[in-house]
């Protein structure tokens, strides 16, 4: 018999895994745990959040580190009705912070971010790859090189 794991993705049980550690520690010190979409196109890795309820631009922090993007901010909820006028209010405000991994060399400097209904998009242009071309010799006019 096979000692083969057909199917069986070692990647997802290591990012599920991953992910409960994230948001256990995000409700022990009471932030919010924010989670992200990341995709990769032609020339950009692209992050979508989930909606970003109550959120305004202004309280947004984004930071990129080496090969780490930080996304923080605080989300405050809709003071339209009184505390009491609630049935039910399940939607969780509050503190955020989310570092993810970005997997791929991107240019930071050229980061942009969108807050469009709620979403947050990030666009980090792809770094251009880097080409293995050997450093020029300039030749002395006796032939030699230099």
């Amino acid at each position: 018999m096979s000692n083969t794991n057909r199917g069986f993705d070692f990647n997802n049980v290591r990012q599920s895994i991953n992910r409960m550690i994230e948001d256990t520690l995000s409700f022990a010190n009471g932030t919010l745990n924010l989670p992200v979409d990341i995709v990769e196109t032609e020339d950009a890795v692209l992050i979508f959040t989930v909606p970003l309820l109550g959120i305004q631009p202004e309280s947004l922090d984004i930071s990129i580190s080496e090969d780490y993007l930080t996304l923080s901010g605080k989300t405050a909820p809709d003071n339209t009705y009184p505390p009491e006028a609630y049935l039910r209010r399940e939607r969780r405000y509050g503190p955020f912070q989310r570092r993810v991994q970005i997997p791929i060399p991107v240019q930071a400097e050229a980061a942009r971010a969108e807050l469009k209904h709620g979403i947050l998009k990030i666009t980090l242009p792809k770094k251009p790859p880097k080409t293995n071309t050997p450093p020029e010799t300039s030749s002395a006019p006796d032939g030699e090189i230099i």
